[in-house]
């Protein structure tokens, strides 16, 4: 459990850097957030998730550092609220750079959302095979 954590750690940590990036970039466009609707609701998308990420980060680095039994660690994480709120996350993080993709070309955010789906679909099937041993 504690390798999960430590990954999850980095991983949140990851979201929380591309979240930070996003804004540093938007710093150096020229383009006003307000000229595109796509790019407007990219960058309220973003806003939302950096402090979701890095407290996810923060909570991870804590569990850690506080030496926590895997047993709690376990629970906590398997609560179905902080599944929820890790799912939603996740998507809402998704949905951001599709609007960010979609914002530059939308035949790119169409090809995005395609290959998503696509992916999506194979993972699926992928996964649903180990669980049933197949």
């Amino acid at each position: 459990m504690k390798h999960k954590v430590e990954q999850l750690k980095w991983l949140y940590g990851a979201f929380t850097g591309a979240c930070v990036t996003y804004f540093l970039a938007l710093l150096s466009s020229n383009q006003p957030v307000s000229d595109s609707l796509l790019l407007f609701l990219a960058t309220c998308l973003f806003a939302g998730l950096l402090p979701v990420f890095a407290g996810f980060t923060f909570a991870h680095a804590y569990l850690i550092e506080d030496q926590t039994p895997a047993k709690k660690i376990e629970a906590a994480l398997g609560a179905e609220r902080v599944r929820n709120l890790t799912k939603y996350a996740l998507w809402t993080f998704f949905a951001a750079f599709a609007l960010l993709v979609s914002h530059f070309s939308l035949i790119a955010g169409a090809i995005m959302l395609g290959g998503s789906w696509y992916i999506r679909d194979e993972l699926k099937a992928f996964i649903g095979s180990l669980r049933d041993g197949t």
